[in-house]
């Protein structure tokens, strides 16, 4: 990154919770060429790459759901997979690892992976440029980033500017609309947030509904921003059916009875994919999380959100666990981990926990190897 200086902060055993620690964190901030010849030489503590056979449970507290890997979602007929957490847990790979070792056990179905991501990823993740057009990643396995712009252009052409000329009166020669002007303006200028992503996955599940694929796979933007998107549904249907309400009003004046019936079959899509998100014989929401504190809480608040909107997520991934270490930062870094796995059955009482641990070098295989180490993961048990 030329022109820009970098500086360096180096990694915390214990996290910088707090004014003191963050004060603490600052102090240790030194520019990249005062490190540099520090690092000449050093190498990765520790065998960081264990196999799936070794080191499965990575010391999960007893009582915890622990499960072997995610189910095969396509022998389940799952159709929608959403990959979601907080920003820099590994969403992105997750979902790419998920997708590609799925494609490569089924290599006759058809897959997609489709980034919602405003910040998009998934085409670093694969070293190949990913745009609006689906591009092959595997023989049955396409990649797609969705550009927000567009998305939103298409529906400003399709449904904006049809009431922008009813506001303008256009098509009524003589006639001077009066009538709820504000309400127009505000229907006109109150295109929900998370409008983008809602129509590029009505768009996705289009083409799944049109049986040209068998699974899709969704890289999610951050917390915050996806819990938008999925709220957004029940933001659009009242958007549409506020349009269709004033339509009705004054339909004898402004005609366009087939911008209605756009409006109807938009509506129609809309409530089908709330349907969809809800219905665990065809969706799942897939929770990554690290073992981090401040992790933690705001995944707890998207499960809680999850549970509000009855989006089925019967599975996380702890994502990043440092695996067994006789070096002292490994060692002390595993201690950390390890309480925090000790606080799981309390905070994630009804997720089946998958775990990845940190791997070097990682791989798509490598974290395909524990997200599908087996094809039946245990579920929480339920109280009656």
């Amino acid at each position: 990154m030329p022109g820009y200086p970098i500086w360096v902060c180096p990694y915390q055993l214990e996290e910088p919770i707090g004014p003191a620690a963050l004060d603490k964190l600052v102090q240790q901030l030194r520019p990249l060429q005062e490190v540099l010849p520090r690092l000449e030489g050093i190498t990765a503590p520790g065998e960081l790459s264990p196999s799936p056979q070794q080191d499965r449970v990575l010391g999960m507290a007893s009582g915890q759901s622990q499960a072997l890997g995610l189910p095969d979602f396509l022998a389940q007929g799952i159709r929608l997979l959403l990959v979601g957490g907080k920003g820099g847990v590994g969403k992105t790979t997750v979902a790419g690892a998920l997708a590609w070792n799925l494609a490569k056990r089924h290599p006759d179905k058809q897959l997609l992976l489709v980034s919602i991501d405003p910040a998009h990823s998934l085409g670093d993740l694969f070293q190949v440029t990913l745009g609006q057009e689906p591009l092959p990643l595997l023989p049955n396995l396409l990649g797609q980033e969705i550009e927000a712009a567009a998305v939103l252009e298409r529906f400003r052409q399709a449904y904006l500017e049809e009431v922008a000329a009813m506001l303008a009166g256009e098509g009524m020669a003589g006639v001077e609309i009066q009538y709820d002007p504000q309400a127009w303006r505000q229907l006109l200028h109150m295109a929900p947030p998370g409008l983008d992503e809602v129509m590029a996955l009505l768009t996705v599940l289009q083409q799944e509904s049109s049986g040209q694929f068998d699974l899709v796979v969704v890289d999610t933007a951050p917390t915050g921003h996806l819990l938008r998107f999925l709220q957004m549904p029940q933001a659009l249907e009242g958007w549409v059916s506020l349009a269709l309400k004033l339509w009705l009003k004054y339909r004898d004046l402004v005609g366009r009875p087939e911008w209605a019936q756009r409006l109807r079959d938009l509506l129609a899509q809309v409530r089908q994919l709330q349907k969809r998100l809800r219905d665990p014989q065809f969706s799942s929401f897939i929770p990554v999380f690290n073992p981090e504190q401040a992790v933690l809480a705001e995944t707890e608040r998207l499960l809680a959100e999850l549970d509000a909107l009855g989006i089925p997520h019967p599975y996380a991934v702890l994502n990043r666990v440092w695996p067994e270490d006789s070096t002292p930062f490994g060692a002390a870094l595993r201690r950390r981990h390890q309480a925090i796995l000790a606080q799981l059955p309390q905070r994630f009482p009804q997720q089946a926990i998958v775990t990845v641990p940190f791997l070097h070098p990682p791989s798509l295989e490598a974290i395909g190897a524990y997200l599908l180490a087996s094809s039946s993961p245990m579920l929480p048990e339920t109280s009656t």
